[in-house]
């Protein structure tokens, strides 16, 4: 956990600016204040007028705070994102506790994903006050939806609502890989007809919670912004044949834990 941490803070320590990206997230920053913290209909970037239909959580948890401690935003975009991931570590620790159970396995793949690029490198980037909550609160969902569908815990219901509706308000990929691992976890589950009615307990929750969000964006501009985003990233196949045959962790020198997660894969 101290390594990971470190590798998470080092490169921000000795940069002077928020790494790379952010940008974008800083103007739409400014423009929640302006508007008094309530959803504008558009972000003035690069000459242009850009629909407001992120995610919002991340650019209202950095406003927020930059405003409620005194602190400029962008040491608050730099810094943030470091401390999401660092924290990410410990909620991975405890999902690995609970699927692996064996202290040494737990370590081991504690360690793994302390030192994975992947679980970081974008992460900790300007354009992480975004990513991080995003990528955290999907870890929680996944940890408690494990608890639900394996370990029976009904009490569960409620966390898996609450993190899963965070994941959502956060970040669009981090919603997307969200309900894929709460679907492929109650799918692997044993009992799975038993735990529909938990299942769609949850879909309700957080269809609930995250309506302030989605049903303003298409009471204004429709399915529209939604559709134009989910065409950026390339078609299906495409995306299935870059995991295949890409550095997807992106390791340096021999991609020794891509490839022994291809291994678990198939195993």
């Amino acid at each position: 956990i101290l390594l990971g941490a470190f590798l998470r803070v080092y490169p921000v320590l000795r940069s002077d600016f928020p790494i790379l990206d952010g940008g974008l997230f800083y103007v739409a920053i400014q423009s929640l204040k302006s508007n008094s913290w309530s959803l504008p209909h558009s972000i003035p970037y690069n000459a242009l007028d850009i629909p407001f239909v992120y995610p919002p959580l991340g650019l209202y948890v950095t406003g927020l705070f930059s405003d409620l401690f005194k602190v400029s935003l962008l040491d608050v975009i730099q810094y943030l994102p470091s401390i999401y991931s660092i924290l990410s570590i410990f909620v991975f620790y405890f999902l690995a506790k609970a699927i692996l159970g064996s202290p040494g396995k737990v370590a081991l793949a504690t360690a793994i994903f302390a030192l994975l690029p992947r679980s970081f490198i974008w992460i900790i980037l300007g354009g992480g006050v975004t990513r991080a909550p995003g990528f955290t609160f999907c870890l929680l969902t996944i940890l408690n939806a494990y608890h639900l569908y394996f370990n029976n815990q009904k009490k569960r219901v409620t966390w898996v609502i609450v993190f899963a509706s965070l994941t959502i308000l956060s970040h669009p990929d981090a919603a997307l890989h969200c309900v894929t691992m709460v679907a492929l976890i109650w799918l692997s589950a044993s009992h799975r007809y038993k735990n529909l009615q938990s299942t769609l307990l949850v879909g309700a929750g957080v269809l609930v919670l995250t309506s302030p969000w989605w049903g303003t964006v298409l009471s204004r501009y429709g399915l529209a912004p939604f559709l134009a985003a989910s065409k950026t990233s390339g078609e299906f196949p495409q995306g299935i044949l870059q995991f295949l045959f890409t550095n997807f962790a992106e390791e340096s020198f021999l991609p020794v834990l891509t490839i022994l997660s291809f291994l678990g894969i198939f195993a």
